[in-house]
């Protein structure tokens, strides 16, 4: 076999690998210890931060090339300002001190907010390094079992607005993929991760406990 075209099977496998099996392992590591920060920092840190190093030897970030990508950014702001209205809108409001708030925005807000995606575009990249519809089915697949096995276990569960909010993250996630494909950068992304997750922690306010231990 081809050394080349195996590689790039090695590289597919382990793109639907990552996409299927880790929302399971984020889901099991969190049954047994109750403990939701130990899923986020696996997830981030190994799926993220780490295999990118592996992949690329540096980060995908702080060269976003704008001019590239002027209409993708226009779309992206009013898909994010019309899905985070709703997404604060669905929710309801659980009240939590300004010391909660703070270590959520931390948590959630950036630190999710910064690295999230990036085990998105190396599922994107793996499973996709062939034929690029590939990597697009592989990160939906993953955002959705990530989001039915592990986050809507303990993140609050919207009251209302569920089909259009779906329906919403979904272009909300095919434009960053596509400013992805065109810079190779995901800097504009984060910066809307960041504020779309700091909606969820300023209009929302989920507590800051749920990170740390499962609630009953």
């Amino acid at each position: 076999m081809n050394p080349i075209k195996q590689n790039l099977r090695v590289k597919q496998y382990l793109g639907w690998f990552l996409a299927v099996i880790f929302p399971f392992a984020a889901r099991g590591i969190f049954d047994i210890t109750q403990k939701p920060i130990l899923s986020i920092v696996v997830y981030l840190g190994i799926c993220g931060v780490l295999l990118r190093y592996i992949m690329e030897k540096k980060l995908p970030y702080f060269k976003p090339e704008f001019r590239k990508v002027k209409k993708e950014i226009i779309l992206f702001i009013i898909i994010t300002i019309l899905c985070g209205y709703l997404y604060a809108k669905g929710y309801g409001v659980y009240p939590i001190d300004a010391k909660q708030m703070m270590l959520n925005i931390f948590i959630f807000a950036i630190l999710n907010g910064s690295f999230e995606h990036l085990v998105w575009i190396n599922i994107f990249d793996l499973a996709g390094c062939r034929v690029k519809i590939g990597g697009i089915f592989a990160t939906f697949t993953h955002v959705a079992l990530i989001n039915v096995l592990f986050w809507s276990r303990f993140l609050p569960e919207p009251q209302n607005n569920m089909s259009l909010l779906i329906i919403g993250q979904g272009i909300m996630l095919v434009i960053p993929l596509v400013i992805y494909m065109k810079t190779k950068d995901i800097t504009i992304w984060s910066i809307q991760h960041i504020i779309y997750n700091f909606i969820g922690v300023v209009f929302v306010n989920f507590g800051v406990g749920m990170f740390f231990i499962m609630s009953k």
